[in-house]
């Protein structure tokens, strides 16, 4: 299935982003869910079994975009390495003449 050309994925500009703002919505989601989302349900009593749960995942949420920051740094590191030794970037090598 072939593209349009000139049409970028939706998620495409997001995967560029330097690691450091995945490590930043990292901690800001940590703390929303952590600190902020129960504080703002406790009155509501049908709301406030979900946030709680949702308070005691937050690491689980936060944690993928820690994944998403080691995974983008050890990217970025592997690249400057292989460009530093004269090797072509791993994305060339699959990249697919008119594509």
């Amino acid at each position: 299935m072939s593209r349009t050309p000139g049409k970028t994925p939706v998620l495409h500009p997001a995967l560029n982003l330097p690691w450091h703002v995945y490590l930043l919505l990292a901690e800001a989601i940590f703390m929303i869910f952590k600190w902020v989302l129960p504080s703002l349900c406790t009155a509501e009593l049908c709301v406030r079994p979900h946030a709680l749960d949702w308070s005691a995942m937050a690491w689980v949420f936060s944690g993928l975009f820690l994944l998403f920051a080691a995974a983008h740094l050890a990217t970025r590191k592997r690249d400057a390495g292989n460009a530093a030794a004269g090797r072509p970037r791993l994305r060339g090598l699959f990249r697919i003449a008119g594509h």
